[in-house]
């Protein structure tokens, strides 16, 4: 925390505690923090050896700055967490001068297990066979398959169904789906 003064340690310390309390009713958040909007540092954070990182460079920073509006980074593989994640930024600006300063960034990262994953694995209704999954635009599996082990960001899909949605089509299609295997496939782009 280096050269913070008392009251910044105090409010940071109050400011930790209400993201603590967020994250304990939330469980798809796997870490809340927030970045100061100027030096780029992580200022205070729900798992404390992350605050004083450097997020100079990183979407969650540069692009709040730019557009000062909040901001999705895709799925993603974080060092820092050991695992697949995405995340979601928003610009936290000064309440007392009518939002015209911004004060610092909120980063919420998913914790996809607890989140989309356990959607996707919902399969009511998809019979013994059928299962819900989602490319990014590369075509790389973003979510986990029925089929195929540690999928995500590492198995690229070029089945038809997963190319036309990629190519912002809508549409149901019998076609070979990633396994080879014939099966009836709905389609869209998100």
């Amino acid at each position: 925390m280096g050269s913070y003064q008392h009251e910044e340690i105090e409010a940071l310390s109050i400011i930790r505690g209400e993201l603590n309390s967020r994250q304990s009713v939330y469980e798809s958040y796997s870490e809340l923090f927030i970045i100061h909007p100027v030096t780029g540092k992580v200022m205070v954070s729900t798992i404390v050896n992350h605050e004083g990182v450097d997020k100079t460079f990183d979407p969650h920073f540069t692009e709040i700055l730019q557009s000062e509006k909040n901001y999705i980074k895709d799925i993603y593989y974080s060092k820092v967490m050991s695992e697949n994640t995405m995340a979601f930024s928003r610009p936290i600006t000064c309440k007392q001068h009518q939002g015209e300063h911004l004060v610092g960034i909120l980063v919420a990262r998913i914790d996809l297990d607890n989140s989309l994953y356990k959607l996707l694995s919902d399969r009511v209704g998809l019979g013994t066979t059928g299962e819900t999954l989602l490319v990014n635009k590369d075509g790389y599996a973003i979510s986990k398959l029925r089929w195929k082990e540690d999928a995500p960001l590492k198995f690229k899909i070029n089945a038809t169904p997963a190319i036309n949605a990629i190519q912002g089509k809508t549409g149901v299609i019998i076609e070979n789906d990633y396994r080879n295997e014939m099966v009836v496939a709905a389609y869209t782009y998100i």
